[in-house]
């Protein structure tokens, strides 16, 4: 059982008394380990839990490290996880194919310890860093209103609003250009393509029930003749 908080590393290494070192110096600094003395055990073990880290010898019996990379690298569901590859290979051409498979960092062997600690959390703390700015990506916030795109949530003054998935793609649909009008037409096309058997009445129904949702806020401004538009307040 691992703490949702506390880091977790896989140490894929077959020398017990080098495995243990980098372990024993990563939960010196708060981090959970796992050990495997071969690729294929870990393999095995992504189907169940998925690291933050991945340290990886390259010469391993089975599956060589490069090989193991490779394969990770190459399913969407583990490209992602940071591999620094810690080898006794540290030719220049061994260097190369390892970043060049997508490793994060390379470190020969004799290492210090505390340099691989601090570059294991350089590494994680860049990871952080590019999925907040992938999540505020995420978010739009209009006014008071913020707008979870992945969560499908939408939430003004941290109420959160109990919307249809209708509704929802509305008012999505409005805030990417606030301020803008929209015709029906358009509202229509994008929140529920060309084909949808749905009249101009249908729009107009869901932005009433709309309104009632995010009273007392005020947000959806109606253009006679024309159709809707978010309103944009400075």
């Amino acid at each position: 059982m691992f703490l949702k908080s506390t880091k977790l590393i896989f140490i894929i290494e077959d020398e017990d008394d080098i495995a243990e070192l980098i372990s024993v110096n990563l939960l010196k600094s708060s981090y959970q380990t796992l050990i495997f003395n071969n690729a294929k055990d870990a393999l095995l073990m992504l189907k169940k839990i998925v690291p933050d880290l991945i340290i990886l010898d390259l010469m391993l019996p089975c599956l060589n490290g490069l090989d193991f990379c490779s394969q990770i690298k190459n399913q969407t569901e583990f490209a992602d996880i940071p591999v620094v590859m810690v080898t006794a290979k540290g030719s220049e051409e061994d260097i190369v194919s390892g970043l060049e498979l997508g490793a994060d960092d390379y470190i020969s062997k004799p290492f210090a310890p505390k340099v691989l600690v601090a570059r294991v959390n350089n590494i994680l703390k860049r990871v952080a860093l590019k999925g907040d700015k992938k999540f505020k990506q995420n978010i739009i916030t209009v006014n008071n209103m913020k707008i979870n795109v992945q969560k499908r949530e939408i939430s003004i003054e941290e109420k959160v609003l109990d919307l249809t998935f209708l509704e929802f793609q509305l008012i999505y649909l409005l805030s990417q250009k606030p301020g803008w009008v929209l015709t029906r037409d358009q509202i229509i096309e994008s929140t529920r393509g060309q084909d949808y058997n749905v009249t101009n009445r249908s729009i107009d129904v869901q932005v009433v029930a709309l309104r009632k949702k995010m009273l007392p806020w005020d947000y959806i401004e109606t253009v006679r003749g024309v159709g809707y538009r978010l309103k944009e307040i400075i």
